[in-house]
């Protein structure tokens, strides 16, 4: 919770053991093995798509596509 709150005071971490690129504008938020995928509208604005645990080296694709629905979800209902 603390490094969403930084992110949302201060913008997203430049660190990238925290905070790094997934794929295209997917990016994820990094806490041990709990992961929350997230996209970057702007300077101003992330939204959230979703978290889970990380039990491997990669971020499973499945993870990535559903990530992809829900901003595709997002941005249909805007």
């Amino acid at each position: 919770m603390a490094l969403l709150q930084r992110a949302a005071d201060y913008g997203p971490p430049n660190n990238v053991e925290k905070f790094k690129k997934v794929e295209g504008n997917i990016w994820e938020f990094k806490s041990f093995q709990v992961r929350i995928l997230c996209a970057l509208v702007g300077r101003n604005v992330i939204i959230l798509t979703h978290g889970f645990t990380k039990k491997k080296d990669k971020t499973p694709p499945n993870e990535i596509e559903k990530a992809k629905e829900l901003l595709i979800a997002y941005h249909n209902r805007r």
